[in-house]
């Protein structure tokens, strides 16, 4: 796999490995665009990939038979909007729980989530991991108004 702009490409070690899986390259986008390419590419060359923000639940799920690429979400971490007087809060999918936490609290605000520790927006939502607070506040699906995807 070619290298992007501002994307850094390493090969994969035994602290990426997913289930024992070794991928054969990590990549850690910078943006959300570099993110779409990175996936553009993978797909043009059929690579098996795995996103990773926090990896708190990345042993869930399947494991993988073959990993060409795991692609790091956690430089995308970047809050993007505090509407706070609306109650709402735009961040990227690499952001974890307790950074979203920390920019709101000069408002009394908290993102009402039930996460370990180190656990990125992204992960949460994309595995509807919820505890004991959705009984009071609903699942993160609940507190979701819109998200922006990569597609190919």
């Amino acid at each position: 796999m070619g290298a992007l702009t501002g994307a850094t490409f390493r090969p994969g070690t035994g602290a990426d490995a997913i289930d024992g899986v070794l991928p054969r390259q990590v990549v850690e986008p910078d943006s959300a665009r570099e993110v779409a390419a990175v996936l553009e590419q993978a797909a043009r060359e059929r690579l098996t990939v795995v996103l990773r923000g926090g990896g708190t639940k990345i042993g869930w799920g399947r494991p993988p038979a073959a990993l060409d690429l795991v692609v790091g979400l956690r430089r995308l971490n970047r809050l993007i909007a505090h509407a706070h007087a609306d109650l709402t809060v735009a961040v990227e999918a690499g952001a974890t729980v307790a950074e979203v936490n920390a920019a709101l609290a000069g408002h009394s605000q908290w993102l009402h989530l039930d996460a370990p520790e180190g656990a990125t927006s992204g992960g949460v939502i994309a595995t509807i991991d919820s505890g004991p607070l959705r009984n009071r506040y609903g699942t993160p699906r609940d507190l979701l108004i819109g998200v922006q995807l990569a597609t190919t």
